[in-house]
């Protein structure tokens, strides 16, 4: 083998440090210095190193063809001590590998295992392959029509299968233990992000696999405080400074400048940034003065005050809809807004990340836990949600 690990322990009362060794027939001949003698070997190509030992020495030497778990006398200095060389265990199995081998006991090919786990059949090969150098014995033998176990595979078919029933029996327990967290689960997130999760069947696979919970929404534009209880998790795009939550990315938050299908033909649209100023805007209130869409507003048109200010984004949506002027929106809402053209954009400085979040504690809770996770596995189909 390559790479084999022994323990090597010599007698308590040696009383030298072993820094070198070197085996001829049944002698170990070994140089050392100081007190110690305590270690693992790594053999690898015919070297072998000590590992752990007593600090400030190391351990090298040739071994030629050692013995596993076989005993042999050392000499030094005068002083006898045993070395017992004791192969390894082998790593540790592979759970996963057994139901690859009770698809291919139950099936009979590879490729009809594969479709049964929903996998391609070299990753079936693989891991049968792996579980018999594992075992070191074979598993299966292939023939024209498929395979056949040997007496050593059914033999540990017997056990497998075992094991598959333990594990579905884990499986049935999960979701047991799932049906019994109950209560409410209290969200904040901005109004028009609860349309659009309302539209989807995030919220109905939540409650499949929940029954007992129920989701109640705190909509909001501004940041609530979770930790003095203005809600359980929050779904956040912006930035987040407080060292209190914990959370995990689930999308990107892209913005860009919209205007009414009927503004742009009465006034046409501005051909880049420095020409924003010249259009009528939508911002919003003092309410709303540190959100970002606001901020930038006052960096590229500070001299433009607003026609109109909103409370919301979901205000500036309606604004911008009824041809006020132009707002800067989520592409997530404008996008989706048939009467709404895209005029500039997306704009890089408006660009954020999408988290779910929660306090430290709070991530303890079962029913917070329970939907936290179940967000995070959901991120494919709460991309277009966010991002549009």
């Amino acid at each position: 083998p390559t790479a084999q690990f022994y323990r090597v322990t010599t007698d308590a009362t040696f009383p030298y440090r072993v820094y070198g060794a070197q085996q001829d027939n049944s002698t170990l001949r070994i140089r050392s210095r100081g007190p110690g003698g305590r270690g693992e070997r790594e053999e690898e190509e015919g070297r072998w190193v000590i590992h752990r030992g007593a600090p400030g020495g190391g351990m090298t030497g040739s071994v030629g063809s050692a013995t596993p778990a076989r005993k042999v006398q050392a000499c030094t200095r005068g002083l006898q001590c045993c070395i017992t060389l004791c192969h390894p265990a082998d790593p540790m199995l592979n759970w996963n590998d057994l139901r690859y081998f009770v698809a291919l006991a139950n099936h009979g090919s590879t490729l009809a295992a594969a479709r049964a786990l929903g996998t391609e059949a070299s990753t079936v090969q693989r891991r049968i392959a792996e579980l018999e150098r594992h075992t070191g014995q074979a598993l299966v033998h292939r023939e024209p029509t498929g395979y056949r176990l040997t007496a050593f595979g059914q033999l540990m078919l017997v056990q497998a299968r075992v094991v598959e029933q333990a594990a579905l029996a884990f499986e049935q327990q999960i979701a047991v233990a799932r049906r019994e967290v109950e209560g409410v689960v209290r969200v904040t997130c901005p109004e028009p992000l609860v349309l659009r999760i309302s539209r989807s069947p995030l919220l109905e696979r939540f409650q499949a696999r929940y029954p007992k919970l129920r989701v109640e929404f705190v909509m909001s534009d501004q940041y609530l405080d979770l930790a003095q209880g203005g809600a359980d998790i929050a779904l956040r795009s912006g930035d987040t400074d407080d060292e209190a939550l914990v959370g995990r990315k689930i999308g990107d938050s892209l913005w860009a400048v919209y205007a009414s299908r009927g503004f742009v033909a009465q006034h046409g649209a501005p051909a880049g940034l420095d020409e924003l100023p010249r259009f009528p805007l939508v911002g919003l209130d003092e309410s709303m003065a540190q959100h970002r869409a606001a901020q930038w507003l006052r960096q590229v048109a500070p001299d433009t005050p607003p026609v109109a200010r909103n409370n919301s984004v979901l205000g500036l949506v309606n604004s911008v809809k009824a041809g006020v002027g132009l707002a800067p929106l989520p592409t997530a809402l404008g996008d989706a807004e048939p009467e709404l053209v895209r005029v500039l954009g997306p704009v890089p400085e408006l660009a954020r990340i999408w988290r779910v979040l929660t306090t430290a504690e709070l991530r303890k809770s079962p029913r917070v836990a329970a939907f936290f996770d179940f967000i995070v596995d959901e991120v494919e189909t709460l991309r277009p949600i966010l991002t549009g």
